[in-house]
């Protein structure tokens, strides 16, 4: 199969609504907004920089062991949190793993507890 039958058969296969692509308007992430993620596995926070097809990108994440009551969490209220740790550098998550995702408006936590 060549690549112009190729590429036509992923566009039958695969809508702008069923793969968001970075770009396409089509996804709900939105590059420079603050998140509060739940993965499968653990949640973090952080500046969304980068969406691709099965990754997100973060900066200024910090994973966050127990955020204590959500609806602080949501809030940025730190103090509920029982242990909390900034992540140096970048952070790539898996969509996979999201549970869910919330934007926040507060201040990520930057020390750690």
């Amino acid at each position: 199969m060549n690549k112009e039958a190729l590429t036509k058969l992923l566009e039958l296969l695969l809508t702008a609504d069923q793969v968001p692509m970075p770009g396409s308007g089509s996804s709900p992430w939105k590059i420079g907004e603050k998140y509060l993620v739940r993965t499968v596995t653990m949640t973090l926070t952080g500046l969304l920089i980068w969406v691709g097809p099965q990754e997100l990108e973060f900066d200024q994440a910090c994973w966050i062991a127990d955020a204590g009551r959500f609806h602080k969490a949501l809030k940025g209220e730190w103090d509920s949190s029982s242990e909390h740790e900034p992540f140096p550098g970048k952070m790539i998550v898996g969509r996979g793993s999201i549970v869910d995702a919330a934007l926040i408006t507060c201040e990520l936590p930057k020390a750690v507890k």
